[in-house]
């Protein structure tokens, strides 16, 4: 439960106003000034409302995923409960969500508002694997036609992951609270857990929230025996720092996520490494004439594939790729209220995205050397989108309407293969005509 004062800002979706009746008494057909007297704040408690869900979202909550979690420490794979979704089972901790036939490339997949980028060719690093089913609060989803102020690239739909808001004490209060979690699994001896802190007062608030998870190769039903390549072990912290004003919510989130390991029992590669940090900044202001909410993030991501033990490890080196990325980007979006019109939404988001991957050269390796395999050099994509959708919400009945105008960018450097020789030619032959 949260706890505020009633002039300050409480969060999205929810206003409040305080309504006074005065009286005019005429006994003697003269007025006199009253000079301004100073009313005390007076304390409300409210419980904690998540940010909005679209219309036609179907929402799962806090409560539905703490049951489910003990069973999973994959977020994609709980969501195929959901009407029209489905996934593609990859390592422990990374399927691909489906929706409808169409794959996680085809859809817009944001956590607390951002686009996160995929940094793996072989995707064994979704957006969802950077989220823990232990610190999640709620997961929207829509499997049809999404409105416009969703985002781009969204063609299959939406999944709208969001982590808990921000937790304040009373006025003149200080608030000290937590959570923590623990499972086990027989099958692999699958383990781990989660943590959530939080120290606010009236008008600041720090969040930490950690969770760790891991597992060894899983055993196949019946006499299927050990399912090899299955292992996967991961971590994931971020500290949330948030200010209640008169003028509206201010956040800085910062977080790390590691992966030593994950294996793929379906690929010929396994992911080894991946580490990503972010930094994300948002401001939520509630007026009388509406919403204003402005996100910025940047993202960096470092990725590296090659051969865990059950396919021959690194001992004689592999064959080792790596994947660098780096993203960064803001978000406006502008909700008008139009009284019994209902609402107008006007937005605007950029998102860039840089890309290096490249392959390093193998000592002793006739194919694989003598230089580094430069598979993509700097990409860039840039994309540019503004909106305007309008809303209208009946008894029974939402009427959303929008147009949206995307604007993309791409470029990408010279590419190179191993080397020249005559059995890396065919590759040589590529990247010339790339080159080109």
């Amino acid at each position: 439960m949260s706890k505020s004062t009633i002039h300050r800002y409480f969060g999205s979706g929810r206003r409040f106003c305080l309504l006074s009746g005065a009286a005019l008494l005429g006994a003697s057909g003269q007025a006199f000034a009253q000079e301004a007297t100073a009313l005390p704040d007076i304390d409300i408690d409210s419980e904690v409302v998540q940010g909005e869900t679209a219309a036609g979202a179907q929402r799962i909550d806090r409560s539905d995923l703490r049951a489910r979690q003990s069973s999973s420490s994959d977020t994609a794979k709980l969501l195929q409960s959901v009407p029209g979704v489905s996934g593609f089972s990859a390592g422990g901790f990374s399927t691909l969500p489906v929706i409808r036939g169409l794959e996680s490339q085809r859809l817009g997949v944001t956590v607390d508002g951002v686009t996160i980028m995929s940094a793996c060719p072989n995707d064994m690093n979704p957006p969802l694997s950077y989220t823990d089913p232990q610190t999640v609060q709620s997961i929207g989803v829509i499997t049809g036609v999404s409105p416009v102020s969703s985002g781009g690239d969204s063609i299959g739909g939406i999944i709208a992951v969001e982590t808990a808001p921000p937790q304040f004490a009373r006025s003149g209060e200080t608030l000290l609270t937590g959570e923590a979690s623990a499972f086990y699994r027989s099958n692999g001896d699958g383990f781990g857990g989660a943590m959530s802190l939080t120290m606010a007062n009236d008008v600041l608030s720090l969040t930490y929230n950690g969770s760790y998870t891991q597992a060894d190769n899983f055993e196949g039903g019946g006499s299927h025996g050990t399912v090899r390549s299955s292992e996967f072990a991961k971590t994931d912290h971020s500290l949330n720092l948030a200010a209640q004003t008169d003028i509206g919510l201010f956040e800085l989130k910062g977080g790390y996520h590691f992966s030593p390991y994950e294996g793929f029992p379906n690929q010929y590669m396994d992911m080894t490494s991946n580490k990503s940090w972010f930094l994300n900044g948002h401001y939520a202001g509630a007026f009388d004439w509406g919403d204003l909410d402005v996100r910025a993030h940047y993202r960096n991501t470092d990725h590296e594939m090659n051969f865990l033990a059950d396919k021959g490890g690194t001992a004689n080196g592999g064959m080792p790729m790596n994947t660098e990325t780096r993203s960064a980007g803001y978000n406006v979006k502008v909700d008008i209220l139009l009284g019994n019109a209902g609402t107008l939404r006007v937005g605007n988001e950029f998102q860039h995205q840089w890309l290096n991957d490249y392959w390093p050269a193998v000592a002793g390796s006739m194919m694989m050397g003598p230089d580094p395999y430069i598979n993509v050099n700097g990409a860039k994509r840039d994309r540019l989108g503004t909106y305007v959708e309008w809303e209208k919400n009946w008894s029974s009945v939402t009427a959303i309407a929008g147009i949206r105008n995307d604007q993309l960018w791409m470029n990408a450097g010279e590419v190179q293969p191993y080397g020249t020789g005559m059995m890396q030619m065919a590759d040589v032959m590529a990247a010339t005509a790339f080159n080109a």
